[in-house]
């Protein structure tokens, strides 16, 4: 692909929360649709999916959050969204599932396009590229260990860093909250 993949995540997310802190983002939902909207709009030659089934062998179906295809129908982007602002994101489940179709993805082929006259799955089949990039977006609190850059890339690479190695973005929003009222006021943090 001719594109930065990580610079378009990155703006596409950084226009995200921006709609975010101006108080029009109400849930995970609302993410993926703007998240949608951004990437359409900057890779034209691609196309954005939410919640595509992803069967893979030995681990079931997964439904990621949002998936980028090129014109070489390779999915290149794999994206999972968590969106706790007021809390602890539970993130390992989400982790886990990138590193599954990241370690065992590639051996699979899928169905995801449609026909639009028919509504049926066209007959080719949608692979993922060797080179996809698996990123995990979250907004949550400060402290939360999902919001932890570090923390999460851990994870995803577990053991297998150097069959991975380039393939995770971690896009956090941490949200700062107060944690308790001294005499009548908020402190800041």
């Amino acid at each position: 692909m001719s594109h930065d993949l990580q610079g378009v995540l990155n703006k596409a997310w950084s226009h995200a929360m921006d709609i975010y802190v101006a108080g029009r983002v109400n849930s995970e939902r609302t993410l993926h649709a703007i998240l949608y909207s951004q990437l359409v709009a900057a890779l034209p030659d691609c196309t954005v999916l939410c919640e595509p089934q992803l069967p893979i062998a030995q681990h079931g179906v997964f439904v990621p959050d949002v998936v980028v295809i090129n014109d070489q129908n390779q999915i290149v982007v794999v994206l999972e969204i968590k969106f706790v602002p007021h809390a602890y994101p539970v993130f390992e489940a989400d982790i886990a599932k990138l590193r599954a179709i990241a370690l065992d993805g590639e051996r699979s082929s899928f169905d995801l396009l449609l026909q639009p006259k028919t509504g049926k799955f066209m007959d080719v089949k949608t692979t993922i590229s060797p080179e996809c990039l698996f990123v995990f977006a979250v907004v949550g609190r400060w402290d939360a260990k999902a919001v932890d850059v570090e923390i999460v890339t851990r994870a995803f690479y577990g053991a297998n860093e150097d069959a991975l190695a380039g393939r995770f973005l971690a896009l956090p929003h941490p949200i700062k909250h107060p944690t308790a009222e001294v005499g009548g006021q908020i402190p800041e943090l």
